[in-house]
């Protein structure tokens, strides 16, 4: 997402952008009251002053040690890791809530041990082998690179809906426009 983003304003060069990593109910609550004019947030939404666009779908992955004895497996299941010690995204994240709600419907109570929103602090807590990471598909390109650990997908986890928003109005602002429609081209799907 920061690539398009930074295409954007290398294309807009008067346009000023300012990035900011928050969670999706903070996203929620920032476009309702006016502080981001623009966010990137996992579905669904159920104010009548947020505007969504559907984006894309994202998997979820696990991130675990080469020497972990799951790591031998090309894919895992939610059964391969009910034992283990859970590294999850943070509790006022939605996705937090959406792999609770995956978990109990296969009867299974998670092990989690620590929360985190921080690529860092999953992939630290993973090479001192505190637990197994279960994180979003975007953090892919920040954690593929490191050696030491192994990234394999997990079937069984309901993929998530991420979603373009903004606030609800009844005034054009021609440059939230123009972004709106760069990032919707963006994630069309070729005819």
């Amino acid at each position: 997402m920061e690539s398009l983003i930074w295409e954007f304003q290398k294309q807009n060069p008067d346009v000023f952008i300012e990035i900011s990593n928050e969670t999706d109910y903070v996203c929620e609550e920032k476009i309702k009251n006016g502080e981001l004019d623009v966010a990137f947030s996992m579905g669904p939404f159920t104010s009548p002053d947020i505007v969504s666009y559907y984006l894309t779908q994202e998997s979820i992955y696990v991130l675990l040690p080469k020497t972990h004895p799951l790591a031998s497996k090309e894919v895992l299941s939610i059964a391969d890791i009910c034992k283990e010690s859970l590294i999850t995204a943070d509790t006022q994240n939605k996705g937090y809530a959406v792999l609770l709600e995956d978990f109990r419907q296969n009867g299974i109570v998670p092990h989690i041990v620590f929360h985190s929103n921080e690529p860092s602090s999953h992939l630290e807590l993973v090479e001192k082998n505190k637990g197994i990471s279960l994180f979003p598909e975007h953090w892919l390109s920040i954690l593929s690179s490191v050696h030491d650990v192994k990234i394999v997908p997990i079937s069984d986890l309901r993929k998530r809906k991420i979603f373009m928003i903004l606030k609800r109005t009844e005034s054009e602002d021609l440059t939230q426009d123009l972004f709106v429609q760069f990032i919707r081209k963006a994630f069309e799907s070729p005819s």
